[in-house]
C-alpha cells in the first residue's frame, strides 16, 4: 500500500476533537430530586453502563470516520508491478528526444507532442517533494541541477523541436554529470533513430542508472530531403547564366515526383524544376538561371510538395551570396616595374576587380597588404617583415633571374613553402603543349594541337621542393615553368622565369590573359553560401568595422524566436570574427548590422542528420544491446514499449483505494446516527 499524498497525514491530529468531546461528556452531571431513591438504585446502575457504552461507541465511530477521510485525501493505492516507479523517489531522470525525426505524425498528432504529454503525465504522478533531472537534445538548455515539480512541468512545456541531436554516448555522458553518481530512476522518450541510438561497445555504461525506455513510432515512413546545395564556380556574376547544384534524396521505398523551386530575393527570380526519384535514390540536380541586378542575393530552394514528407524541416535550404564583392589585386614591385603595364591593362578592364600597386621600397603597413591576390614582380630584395604581415592572400611569384643575390633573396621567402630555386642553364626554350594541365585550363583550349605557338624563354630557374607541387605548365625539357603550392590554405603560383621582354614574350602572348584570369578564378572568393546548425563557425568581417559593441545580428523574419542579439567580437591574426555563441536556433537569413546598416548577410540551415528515417524496432534494439553487452542498462519489457502511453498512471497498473475509505467514512457516520437513535429510543 502506498500513499500518493502522504503530506495530508498531519490532519489525523483532528482525532483530538472527538476525544475532547468524549471527555467533556464524562464530566457532565444532572441533578434530579426524588422523595425516595431506593426504587431507582437498580435503574441508575443500568443507565450508567449504557451511557458509558454509548459514549465509547460514538468516540470510536468518530475517530475511524476522521481516519478514513484523511486516508482518502492521501489517495492510497497498491502497485501490482514490481518494475513501475516508486512515486516517493526523491529524484527522477528524464530524457526527451526533441530531434526533428520526432516531428513525424501518428493519429493526427506529432510523436514529439505525444511524448511531451507522456512526460507531463509522468511528472504529475510524483509528489511535490520529487525533483527532476531533465535532458534534451538542446545541450545549452540542459540544467546540471534538478528541477522541482513546477519547474520541470514548465521546462517540458517550453521545450520544442531543435536541429541538434545526441547519440547514446552523449546522453549518458550528460546524465552522468547530472546524476552525480546517485542511483536514479531514469526514463527515455524517443523514436530510436539509428543514426543516434546505434549501441557500440565503447559506450560509457558506468552511469549508475537503469533506463526505462518509452518508444514512439509511426506506421508509414516517407521523406524526400534536400541534402546540400553548392556552386562549382567561385565567381557569381550578373547577365551571365549561373548554375546552382542541389543534392536531393528519396528516403522511402516508393518512386516520387519532386518539384524543386528556386526563389531569389522573393520576386527577383522564381524558377521550378520537376524531377523523378526512384526508391532510396540520391540525385544531383542543376538549376540554371540568370540575374540582371547586382547586390546581395538571398535565395531558398525548397520542395514544393510537402505531402511527400513525414519530416518537413529538411524540405528547404537557404543560401546567400553577393555579386558585388570586390576582388582586390595588389601588384608589388621595387624601383623597376617591369610588367606593371601588362598586369594593369589586364585587371583594370575587369569590372569586379580592384587593382592597386605598391613600391616595396616606399615601406608598407599590414593594411596596405589587404587584398585577395598579391603579385611579386621580380623583387630583388624581399623584406623579412613582408612575410610576417601576410594573412590570407594568394600569391603570384615571378622571380628575378639576373643574379645569384636576387635568387637567394627569393629563396628566403620561398622557404615558407619548402621551395628552393636555383640557376639553370641559359638556353632558349618554349613551353610544351604536352605538359599543359588540362583541368586548370578547362574551357580555354578547344583542343591542344601539336606545334602550338607557345611563349619562349631565354633563361629560367629550376625548382626543387620537399613537398609535392602541382605542375601546371612545363618547358620542352620537362622542367617546371609554373607550379602551385599551398600554405595555410593559401595558394602560391610560382613561375621559374622572368617576364621581362628581353627574356620572354609571355606578357604579350595570347596565353598571358587566360593564364592570369585562370589564376584569378582559382583564387577568387569562394563565398560560403550557408552554415549549418548547431555549430556555426566564427564569421569574418572587415577589420575596419568598429568593435565597440555596436554590431547587431538580426533575423530577416520577425516571427523567429531569435530576432536580434549582440554577438561576441574577437580578432585573430589581423582578422575580425564574430561569434554567435549558440544564440541562433532557427534556420533563415541573418544580417550583421552596424549602426543600422547591413554589413554582411549569412544564411543558416539545419543539419541534415535527421533526414534518414531509419529506426530500430524494439526487438532489433534489444538484440543490438545484447550484442554489445549493454542490455542490463535498459528495460525493454512490454510495459515500456507501447507506442502510445495514454497515462503513466494506467501504465503503472496501480489500484486506487481512496473510494473505499470514503465509503468506510460514510458507514461510520451512519453508525454514529444509528447509535444515537438507538439510545434515545431505549431511554
Amino acid at each position: 500500500m502506498h500513499l500518493q499524498y502522504p503530506q495530508f497525514l498531519w490532519t489525523l491530529s483532528l482525532i483530538i476533537i472527538p476525544v475532547i468531546l468524549h471527555l467533556f461528556n464524562l464530566q457532565r452531571h444532572k441533578t434530579i430530586y426524588f422523595s425516595d431513591l431506593s426504587l431507582l438504585k437498580s435503574i441508575e446502575i443500568e443507565s450508567r453502563k449504557k451511557s458509558k457504552l454509548k459514549n465509547l461507541l460514538l468516540l470510536l465511530t468518530r475517530i475511524f470516520m476522521i481516519i478514513c477521510i484523511v486516508i482518502a485525501f492521501c489517495q492510497p493505492f497498491f502497485n501490482n508491478n514490481q518494475n513501475t516507479p516508486n512515486t516517493n523517489s526523491s529524484e527522477i531522470g528524464i530524457y526527451l528526444d526533441n530531434s526533428y525525426s520526432m516531428s513525424r505524425s501518428e493519429n493526427n498528432q506529432s510523436l514529439f507532442n505525444e511524448a511531451k504529454n507522456d512526460v507531463l503525465d509522468l511528472i504529475n504522478l510524483y509528489n511535490q517533494e520529487t525533483n527532476f533531472l531533465i535532458t534534451t537534445n538542446k545541450k545549452s538548455l540542459n540544467k546540471s541541477y534538478s528541477l522541482n515539480k513546477e519547474q520541470a512541468i514548465d521546462f517540458i512545456q517550453r521545450t520544442h523541436l531543435c536541429g541538434e541531436n545526441l547519440n547514446l554516448d552523449q546522453i549518458f555522458t550528460i546524465q552522468k554529470e547530472q546524476f552525480k553518481n546517485k542511483k536514479i530512476q531514469n526514463y527515455w522518450f524517443t523514436d530510436l533513430q539509428k543514426n543516434s541510438f546505434t549501441p557500440t561497445s565503447s559506450l560509457d555504461s558506468s552511469i549508475n542508472t537503469h533506463v526505462n525506455l518509452i518508444f514512439y513510432e509511426n506506421n508509414s515512413i516517407s521523406n524526400v530531403s534536400i541534402d546540400s546545395i553548392w556552386f562549382k564556380e567561385n565567381e557569381r556574376k550578373i547577365l551571365v547564366e549561373d548554375e546552382i547544384y542541389v543534392k536531393v534524396k528519396n528516403w522511402s521505398n516508393s518512386i516520387v515526383d519532386v518539384q524543386l523551386k528556386l526563389v531569389i530575393n522573393e520576386n527577383e527570380l522564381v524558377t521550378q524544376k520537376l524531377i523523378k526519384l526512384n526508391h532510396f535514390e540520391e540525385k544531383e540536380i542543376s538549376i540554371k538561371y540568370l540575374l540582371k541586378k547586382e547586390g546581395v542575393k538571398k535565395g531558398v530552394i525548397y520542395i514544393n510538395d510537402a505531402n511527400l514528407n513525414d519530416v518537413l524541416y529538411d524540405d528547404k535550404m537557404i543560401f546567400n551570396y553577393s555579386t558585388v564583392d570586390r576582388y582586390k589585386v595588389l601588384y608589388i614591385y621595387d624601383d623597376s616595374s617591369y610588367n606593371k603595364n601588362a598586369f594593369s591593362s589586364l585587371y583594370k578592364t575587369i569590372k569586379e576587380v580592384e587593382f592597386n600597386f605598391l613600391n616595396i621600397n616606399d615601406g608598407f603597413s599590414s593594411s596596405d597588404l589587404e587584398c585577395n591576390l598579391l603579385i611579386f614582380d621580380e623583387l630583388k630584395q624581399i623584406p623579412d617583415n613582408l612575410s610576417q604581415n601576410l594573412r590570407n592572400q594568394h600569391i603570384i611569384f615571378i622571380p628575378s633571374v639576373t643574379s645569384e643575390i636576387s635568387i637567394k633573396n627569393s629563396n628566403r621567402f620561398l622557404n615558407n613553402y619548402n621551395i628552393t630555386l636555383k640557376k639553370s642553364k641559359d638556353n632558349k626554350s618554349r613551353l610544351n603543349e604536352n605538359y599543359i594541365d588540362k583541368d586548370f585550363f578547362k574551357n580555354v583550349f578547344k583542343r591542344i594541337e601539336d606545334n602550338m605557338d607557345l611563349p619562349y624563354f631565354n633563361s629560367s630557374l629550376e625548382v626543387t621542393s620537399d613537398i609535392k607541387l602541382k605542375s601546371i605548365l612545363k618547358y620542352e625539357d620537362n622542367k617546371d615553368f609554373l607550379v602551385r603550392a599551398t600554405y595555410n590554405s593559401n595558394n602560391l603560383f610560382l613561375f621559374t622565369s622572368s617576364f621581362q621582354e628581353k627574356n620572354s614574350n609571355i606578357s604579350k602572348h595570347a596565353l598571358f590573359v587566360p593564364l592570369m584570369l585562370k589564376i584569378k578564378d582559382y583564387t577568387s572568393i569562394n563565398q560560403q553560401i550557408y552554415v549549418e546548425l548547431p555549430s556555426i563557425k566564427p564569421i569574418s568581417i572587415s577589420s575596419e568595422i568598429n568593435q565597440s559593441g555596436q554590431l547587431l545580428i538580426s533575423s530577416d523574419e520577425s516571427d523567429k524566436k531569435t530576432n536580434s542579439f549582440y554577438p561576441t567580437i574577437k580578432s585573430k591574426n589581423g582578422t575580425t570574427f564574430i561569434h554567435t555563441e549558440n544564440q541562433i536556433e532557427n534556420d533563415g537569413h541573418y544580417n550583421i548590422l552596424f549602426r543600422d546598416s547591413i554589413v554582411k548577410t549569412f544564411s543558416v540551415n539545419y543539419n541534415r542528420s535527421e533526414s534518414n528515417l531509419d529506426f530500430f524496432s524494439v526487438k532489433d534494439f534489444e538484440t543490438s544491446l545484447k550484442n554489445n553487452h549493454l542490455n542490463q542498462l535498459f528495460s525493454l519489457n512490454e510495459q515500456f514499449n507501447k507506442t502510445q502511453l495514454k497515462s503513466i498512471a494506467s501504465l503503472q497498473l496501480r489500484k486506487d483505494y481512496w473510494i473505499y475509505f470514503v465509503v468506510l467514512a460514510l458507514i461510520f457516520i451512519i453508525l454514529e446516527i444509528i447509535i444515537i437513535k438507538y439510545y434515545e429510543k431505549s431511554n
